[in-house]
């Protein structure tokens, strides 16, 4: 999203993921921030290569989870029903 259409979203660990904040100065973008999403999506799909993140987060609330073992599980099910809402 940062590099192919200059949004910048901040992400979290444990499971990774996005956390996206709207604000004024945004708000009124929403249906562009919409149809930019469908359009990475799209090419991360044609070129999974694209879908891998150099970076981690250093915040998140599952950091606390005693036992993490089942939240890759939880995370791909959200990550694939947001996807496929989208």
């Amino acid at each position: 999203m940062k590099k192919e259409c200059k949004w910048w979203l901040n992400t979290v660990q444990n499971p990774g993921g996005l956390h996206i904040a709207f604000t004024l100065a945004s708000a009124g973008q929403w249906a562009k921030f919409v149809s930019d999403m469908k359009k990475c999506i799209a090419l991360m799909k044609k070129k999974p290569e694209l879908n891998h993140n150099s970076t981690t987060a250093t915040y998140g609330m599952t950091a606390k989870v005693p036992d993490s073992a089942f939240l890759g599980g939880i995370a791909n099910l959200h990550s694939e029903a947001l996807i496929d809402t989208l």
